[in-house]
């Protein structure tokens, strides 16, 4: 395995991806003339292009999960039990998203059995115990556990889906813990999206104070008479397997048998004039415009009658998902 000193590699978590793309425009969802609907490829180029450009990572791969079910299941059947069958334009869009994402030249990694968190974890490990630092784009916040001074999330905050680097100092800021300490705050809070029940009544405020004092859940239960508020002991008592239990669940494997290394992901060139016919396909005119030098093209220009340009499907889109300006990250 290579050295990672000076190398930077780039984790894109790819479930969280697609569905903020897909949930950007579900107001009103891009097709082109077609019929195709584009919203999802829209925003995986908008986001990536300029998210490589700004930072030119060494290593770079967009991780899946698979149906195959996971250890977590395993522990607890409820997992994820309760969320809602994906809609069926969002899955009809996902061949043509990891077309995308090859022309883009970024390796596709998943892994049967194994959640894309861990995958992720285990990537980001691996490269930062070779000396590299490493990026993780996703707007879960579990993945706070995992940061360092050599690996950070960038985090897309609110409707606009600005990306804030997340380091050690950040997290502790937005949550009121150190990232070694996030495993067991988010094991009393609990997560509704995942169907983890953490402690039932105890919030994120609770949990953080719970926390700062007693660092680590096993502490808190080994010391749970010295809470002072009985109500608060008393949710603690009952919901004591439960904790637990939400320890295991979003707890990110870090220390997986993996079947490609973080030095393995090397971006292939971009296949310049493929992207570029399917943008034009896609119908996606004025992001081929923004983006023609990456593209290796002269900035298109109007028609030489002076008419304006072609009309654009897409239309404007709401916000940019992730902007190309982005605050300094390892």
């Amino acid at each position: 395995m290579e050295s990672g000193a000076g190398k930077r590699l780039l984790l894109i978590d790819g479930s969280a991806l697609v569905y903020r793309c897909y949930y950007a425009f579900i107001r009103k969802p891009l097709r082109n003339k077609k019929g195709e609907p584009t919203s999802i490829s829209y925003g995986i180029l908008q986001t990536l292009l300029p998210l490589l450009a700004a930072r030119r990572p060494d290593k770079v791969a967009i991780v899946f999960d698979t149906a195959a079910k996971t250890f977590r299941h395993r522990a607890y059947p409820q997992y994820k039990a309760h969320r809602p069958p994906v809609p069926a334009d969002l899955t009809a869009q996902l061949p043509r998203a990891r077309e995308v994402i090859g022309l883009l030249g970024i390796p596709i990694v998943e892994q049967d059995g194994v959640e894309a968190d861990d995958l992720i974890g285990s990537l980001a490990k691996e490269a930062e115990r070779a000396g590299a630092t490493t990026l993780i784009l996703t707007g879960d916040k579990d993945f706070f556990q995992l940061v360092s001074d050599r690996t950070w999330v960038l985090a897309p905050q609110g409707r606009t889906g600005e990306l804030q680097p997340m380091d050690p100092a950040a997290v502790r800021e937005r949550y009121g813990v150190p990232p070694e300490e996030m495993v067991d705050l988010l094991a009393l809070m609990g997560d509704a999206s995942d169907n983890v029940p953490g402690v039932a009544g105890i919030g994120e405020k609770t949990a953080a104070h719970l926390i700062q004092r007693f660092h680590t859940v096993d502490e808190l239960y080994r010391s749970l008479e010295s809470v002072e508020r009985p109500a608060i002991r008393e949710k603690l008592r009952v919901n004591e397997p439960n904790a637990r239990l939400s320890h295991t669940l979003v707890t990110i494997r870090a220390d997986l048998p993996l079947d490609r290394h973080w030095d393995e992901l090397e971006r292939e060139p971009l296949r310049a004039r493929e992207l570029s016919s399917l943008m034009t396909d896609l119908e996606f005119h004025t992001l081929r415009r923004r983006f023609a030098v990456e593209l290796d093209e002269a900035p298109a220009a109007g028609p030489a009658s002076g008419g304006a340009p072609p009309p654009d499907p897409e239309g404007t889109p709401p916000t940019d998902l992730f902007p190309e300006t982005l605050s300094p990250a390892p």
